[in-house]
């Protein structure tokens, strides 16, 4: 006879609260892909936060305009990384709120984005859900741009959300995060001081 309390019932758009750790990973690992693609945002554990301040010195225009140039990245942002290989822009017109496009990483792994914030020249922010194989983590990138004379002050936060089997190697990218954002505000600064 089998037991109804063993029996899971599991629909993508249900949020669970296991009470017991290692029922949560073991669910969460199992239908993270089926939630992702779902479109729901199944994630159990705190959020990896990354903020850089940094400062160019050139006006507010040419920052914006580097920085929401997704196309261009490959031509400063591709130096010197450890992830990032290249990039398409998927949608049509001009790049603005809602422009789509897919980053192509390292070690077969990609990150599908969208433009979901755009406000010229002060404010742009990238929603990204990247993955290796499996869904890896959601992640929100913002840069905030503020306009000081002839130099422009970038605050750059990232929030990423680990799905899976990403959730039990949480220091490792939380560390790796760190380090790629702080290399591409360089590579934003280097480009921009350069021209």
């Amino acid at each position: 006879m089998q037991n109804s309390s063993s029996k899971i019932d599991i629909d993508n758009k249900t949020r669970f609260r296991y009470e017991v750790w290692y029922w949560r990973l073991l669910i969460d690992a199992l239908i993270c892909r089926a939630s992702a693609e779902a479109g729901t945002q199944f994630a159990i554990f705190e959020m990896v936060k990354v903020k850089i301040i940094f400062h160019v010195e050139k006006t507010i225009e040419p920052v914006f305009d580097l920085i929401s140039d997704i196309s261009g990245y490959k031509k400063w942002s591709a130096i010197n990384s450890k992830f990032f290989i290249e990039n398409k822009i998927t949608s049509e017109g001009p790049t603005g709120l809602g422009t789509t496009y897919i980053d192509r990483l390292r070690w077969f792994g990609k990150a599908v984005g969208e433009i979901a914030v755009y406000q010229r020249p002060f404010k742009i922010m990238f929603q990204q859900k990247v993955s290796f194989g499996l869904p890896a983590f959601g992640a929100e990138l913002k840069y905030t741009l503020k306009a000081i004379q002839n130099s422009t002050e970038v605050i750059h936060n990232v929030e990423a959300i680990p799905y899976g089997f990403f959730n039990l190697v949480r220091p490792i990218l939380s560390h790796i995060l760190h380090s790629e954002r702080n290399r591409t505000c360089r590579a934003i600064k280097e480009a921009l001081e350069q021209k």
